[in-house]
């Protein structure tokens, strides 16, 4: 991890936001501008190889592409000197309190349903969106609904998504995952498990359909 004062390429470290499954989210601040964003770095370490690297790099890759006020936009794409490990930088994303919050965040017992569906509204524009890009999310759940300052819901991590337009893998040189078949008979399932269509957990390639049923 990279701690408050830690340099990479113009950006400095001001805190961790959070931690997932391929990276790990700080805010930072640019050091000529002075204003703030999220940086996303993949933390595998020695065993970040090349696939992990493309796969990495896609993401921001698609992320620049991704033009909606709903979907995290990134800004910058490059590699930290010291560390020799991938980051992109993109939208910061906090609450009117300076404070990260995902819809995994909140205790929705009680809560005024107009606001609820202000967050499925959000949602659902941002999905039709995005499939209309031809990506598939393949990872919708509370945990990558991040909630900003206006309160409006706000889609990120595409780090598993999948490409069903030809046009935008070829724009971003995009790694294909194949849900290859072992000895076993036995197959590779992208996303998470009590999010999943059930066509994904058959072994079925995810559709935008699984994102809506997410």
């Amino acid at each position: 991890t990279f701690e408050p004062g830690y340099k990479i390429g113009a950006y400095t470290v001001v805190r961790m936001l959070g931690q997932g499954g391929m990276g790990d989210v700080y805010e930072v601040e640019h050091e000529r501008l002075g204003t703030r964003y999220a940086l996303k770095v993949l933390t595998a370490g020695e065993s970040c190889d090349g696939l992990l690297k493309n796969k990495f790099l896609a993401e921001g890759k698609l992320l620049a592409r991704l033009k909606d006020p709903r979907v995290v936009r990134v800004f910058d794409l490059n590699i930290d000197e010291r560390s020799q490990l991938p980051y992109f930088v993109m939208d910061l994303v906090l609450t009117a309190e300076g404070q990260p919050q995902s819809l995994a965040d909140i205790e929705f017992e009680g809560l005024d349903e107009d606001r609820i569906f202000g967050w499925f509204r959000d949602l659902a524009v941002a999905l039709d969106y995005v499939h209309a890009q031809g990506v598939v999310h393949r990872d919708v759940k509370l945990e990558n609904v991040l909630l900003g300052e206006s309160d409006r819901a706000v889609l990120s991590d595409f780090g598993i998504s999948r490409f069903f337009g030809e046009a935008m893998r070829q724009e971003v040189d995009a790694v294909k995952t194949m849900a290859s078949k072992a000895v076993t008979g036995s197959r590779l399932i992208l996303g998470t498990r009590g999010y999943m269509a059930p066509e994904v957990v058959r072994g079925e390639p995810a559709t935008p359909a699984a994102d809506s049923y997410s």
